[in-house]
């Protein structure tokens, strides 16, 4: 997946929960290991509860790319990195 096509699902995503999203950065650091960092207004929505929706968010949008590029299927596609307050 391309990095547009990235941002636009994590977009989606956010969106449905009805939280406000600030801003997207993708950066690959290498072929097969990408990095995603999220700004939103509402972090406490993904952080409380020992940040279940920022890993519920993660698992998601891993599970999304692996299966529309089987060639990041390495396990090395990066976690949401980090929630801005």
């Amino acid at each position: 997946m391309k990095k547009e096509e990235i941002k636009n699902l994590i977009k989606e995503l956010i969106g449905k929960t009805g939280v406000t999203l600030k801003e997207i950065s993708v950066t690959e650091d290498g072929p097969k290991n990408m990095w995603i960092s999220v700004e939103v207004n509402e972090p406490h929505f993904f952080v409380s509860f020992d940040g279940e929706g920022l890993h519920a968010l993660n698992h998601l949008v891993r599970r999304i790319i692996e299966s529309k590029d089987p060639t990041r299927n390495s396990g090395k596609v990066g976690r949401v990195q980090k929630c801005q307050f």
